[in-house]
């Protein structure tokens, strides 16, 4: 098989996977040779691993996001303390950027405190909600078990009316 593009579709496979790469000359030689041995080119994470043993564009972190925004059971993400060094500054601008995108499409997302404001918002409306859903579960248990005062013809004091 040679490397042409119409026995292997390129035109079916996106042109970045391909993209060119900024190796040493003897390098790029030697990938050249490698892909006529074995008769197909190298994607541009392969060739990079080769080179560094380690690729960046993979679509790991975008993975990563995912899977932590995407995890709507857990607790938030706090993200209110300084970041340490300028990958995790990276990391909280996609979390920010793609959480957005995921919220405008309507997809449920994990809440993801960015500011102590959105964290102190958030936990003073789950206290009131909790509060909220306390009251209504006992209304709703006095009820089932027959002493909710509208069955009775009481007032919440206990006294009939």
């Amino acid at each position: 098989m040679n490397l042409e593009s119409e026995e292997l579709n390129m035109e079916k496979i996106p042109e970045w996977i391909y993209a060119p790469t900024n190796f040493s000359p003897e390098l790029e030689k030697t990938f050249a040779a490698v892909e006529k041995a074995l008769g197909f080119k190298l994607f541009i994470w392969q060739k990079t691993f080769i080179a560094n043993t380690t690729y960046r564009r993979s679509g790991r972190t975008t993975a990563e996001i995912l899977r932590d925004l995407l995890n709507v059971s857990k607790p938030p993400l706090d993200y209110t303390k300084p970041v340490a060094d300028h990958m995790e500054r990276f990391y909280r601008e996609e979390t920010r950027e793609i959480k957005a995108k995921l919220d405008t499409a309507g997809i449920p997302t994990r809440t993801v405190f960015f500011s102590r404001q959105e964290k102190e918002k958030y936990y003073s409306e789950a206290e009131t909600g909790k509060q909220e859903k306390i009251q209504y579960r006992n209304l709703r248990r006095n009820t089932e078990r027959g002493y909710g005062y509208e069955k009775h013809g009481r007032n919440d004091t206990g006294k009939s009316f």
